[in-house]
């Protein structure tokens, strides 16, 4: 476990659940964008890692909040391991536009991760990132 990490599931943060449960959620991507095809490209976060000093900063961006359309926007921007733990999140206020999050790591964590972001119109959308990004 990292410092400073959460260590609750992205599903039910601090409550019991099932793999049934987990199995049902649907994350889409630019690559399987479902019902989604038309918004494929303005949902699939971008991500950038850069480094500060001893740490990597993931770097999240979502096209479509460029838009500023107060009807459409980021509900939440989650990070998660493979095996779809959380490790950190974000959280926006509703109808408030945002430019993306910025997430702090240990300059020795180099484990994959997903990027997920859920909008309040098209559900939730995902990027694995392997630092090399």
């Amino acid at each position: 476990m990292i410092p400073g990490i959460l260590s609750c599931s992205f599903i039910s943060c601090g409550e019991t659940e099932t793999d049934t449960a987990r199995d049902k959620v649907v994350f889409y991507s630019a690559a399987k964008p479902g019902i989604w095809t038309s918004q494929a490209a303005d949902h699939e976060p971008e991500v950038t890692v850069t480094r500060v000093d001893d740490r990597k900063i993931l770097n999240v961006n979502i096209p479509f909040t460029r838009q500023k359309d107060k009807n459409h926007y980021v509900e939440v921007i989650v990070i998660l391991d493979l095996e779809r733990k959380e490790l950190k999140k974000m959280s926006f206020q509703k109808g408030r536009a945002s430019k993306g999050a910025k997430f702090d790591f240990p300059d020795n964590f180099n484990t994959p991760v997903y990027v997920v972001m859920k909008c309040n119109k098209h559900d939730m959308w995902e990027k694995l990132v392997d630092w090399s990004e």
